[in-house]
């Protein structure tokens, strides 16, 4: 999860941004220790999840966890070239970030 919080802050994001997180465990039997670590991350809301167990993740990994967020940004539209009068739009653009964390 540092790893996610280390990426997004690269792109002045926070976990606040992420709507989406897949979580692939080893061991299901994992999920009640990474729930409480994945707790802790979130201050303002939970991103929507999806968990499961599977068979052999990728370098031995235990845990992987997937996420998808948005980051809104100032845009024009259309291009400032082609009119005299600029509007502001906002985009939203769409963006994934994945980590392993092995045991």
């Amino acid at each position: 999860m540092d790893n996610i919080q280390e990426s997004l802050a690269k792109h002045s994001l926070t976990m606040n941004d992420l709507v989406k997180c897949t979580v692939m465990l080893a061991d299901i039997k994992d999920w009640p220790v990474f729930n409480e670590v994945y707790k802790g991350y979130f201050a303002k809301h939970f991103p929507a999840r999806s968990a499961f167990a599977t068979n052999g993740l990728a370098l031995n990994a235990r845990v992987g966890v997937e996420c998808i967020g948005h980051l809104v940004v100032n845009d024009y539209w259309p291009h400032p070239a082609t009119i005299r009068q600029k509007r502001i739009c906002k985009t939203r653009h769409v963006f994934s970030t994945f980590c392993l964390v092995k045991g």
